[in-house]
């Protein structure tokens, strides 16, 4: 086992979901700013996007 106590593995959990929260955070961030563009320039930001890609 990698982690073979209670202990440790508890630690990766709680690393796991701090990892998790702040992704959770960075989306609601995104999905916010996101929320304030009308919708010409959300198609706009989409077509820059498609073009890159």
């Amino acid at each position: 086992f990698e982690r073979p106590t209670i202990a440790l593995i508890a630690e990766d959990i709680d690393s796991f979901r701090q990892e998790k929260a702040q992704q959770t955070d960075a989306i609601s961030d995104l999905l916010a700013q996101l929320d304030q563009l009308s919708d010409e320039q959300a198609l706009a930001m989409l077509q820059q996007a498609e073009e890159r890609d």
